[in-house]
């Protein structure tokens, strides 16, 4: 079946923490059906997306996922939103910075259409990189619902991704932040402060210099110290033996000496019950 397809482009303006950078919100219509997505479909594909153009992939956030999901399910109501991230973000308790700044996405990047998770991503594998690098965003929530413009008429899928970066959490994601591995080896993508390359507060890290990797908690002591320039795009790493929850973490440390920790988890199950391409 040919597929015919609309594209209407829409610009908004981000204002950015950083600068006011613009982008475009789009919503493509076609002829045919497909199942609603799950955000988890989304949530990998676009950072899939983000890997192929050697980019680092997002954290997941739970709080985000919320203002995200809010968004959809409006959208779902009327093909239009009024939430605004930024101000949903404290309605939620997304953490301020030191300096009382929100850093979240003043306006969700937003599609309604029966496009693949896949084919949303493509439309953002330009600019989405380029609103990473100016804003410093490293976390990202994602909603999803359905839209059905009128009676009778096709159902869409509704996709919203909000993005926002907290003060002292610098999210770890393995692979592409799939909740299940079927291979012991794994590659990690391992955020920074970007943003604060000057000291602030004592008890917020600045940009790290320093990173230790391993398996659990305890054995962060007797880590190695790693420069993290050399070590945040595509790290390899091998995750313990048996199949079940495994954890990842990561100790940065700043110039003043200051560290926090991260800590990805991940489900290792037996290669034989991966599923088929």
């Amino acid at each position: 079946m040919t597929n015919r397809w609309f594209k209407i482009i829409v610009v908004f303006a981000i204002l950015g923490s950083v600068g006011i950078p613009s982008f475009s919100s789009r919503i493509w219509a076609q002829d045919d059906e497909s199942e609603t997505p799950t955000a988890e479909d989304v949530y990998i594909a676009v950072n899939q997306m983000l890997i192929a153009q050697e980019v680092r992939p997002l954290g997941r956030n739970e709080l985000l996922d919320e203002i995200a999901q809010q968004i959809a399910d409006e959208l779902s109501e009327t093909g239009t939103f009024i939430t605004v991230p930024r101000v949903a973000a404290d309605e939620v308790g997304y953490p301020r910075w030191p300096d009382n700044s929100q850093r979240v996405i003043n306006q969700a990047i937003n599609y309604i259409g029966l496009g693949t998770p896949e084919e949303f991503a493509a439309i953002w594998e330009e600019e989405l990189p380029d609103i990473l690098q100016l804003t410093y965003y490293r976390e990202i929530g994602v909603g999803v619902s359905t839209y059905q413009a009128v009676r009778g008429g096709n159902i869409q899928n509704v996709y919203v991704l909000v993005l926002g970066a907290q003060p002292n959490v610098l999210p770890v994601i393995i692979n592409d932040g799939s909740k299940t591995v079927y291979e012991r080896d794994v590659e990690l993508y391992i955020h920074n402060e970007l943003s604060l390359a000057y000291e602030t507060e004592p008890d917020v890290i600045q940009q790290a210099v320093t990173i230790r990797i391993a398996n659990s908690e305890e054995e962060l002591e007797d880590a190695p110290a790693l420069d993290w320039q050399e070590n945040n795009f595509a790290v390899a790493w091998q995750l313990t033996e048996e199949y079940g929850p495994k954890t990842v973490w990561v100790e940065f440390e700043d110039e003043k000496g200051f560290t926090v920790r991260s800590v990805a988890e991940v489900e290792y199950a037996d290669p034989s019950t991966a599923p088929s391409e």
